[in-house]
């Protein structure tokens, strides 16, 4: 995904693969809050996480169904 795509899909499922663990978890999964000064915010499991852009090795949509 792209930095603006991070802001134009705010709300949405999404699944992060990180370069580097946060909290021991290299692929966290959960609500798409947006960007906010070059860091990725997501809420997973009730708690929101933020990520910096850096770490992001490749983001998904998780599709409605």
């Amino acid at each position: 995904m792209k930095p603006q795509d991070y802001v134009r899909f705010a709300g949405e499922q999404v699944t992060l693969k990180l370069r580097v663990p946060v909290d021991n978890r290299r692929r966290l999964s959960g609500q798409l809050v947006g960007l906010e000064e070059n860091a990725v915010k997501l809420i997973v499991d009730g708690t929101e996480v933020s990520v910096d852009l850096r770490n992001v090795d490749a983001a998904r949509l998780k599709p409605m169904v």
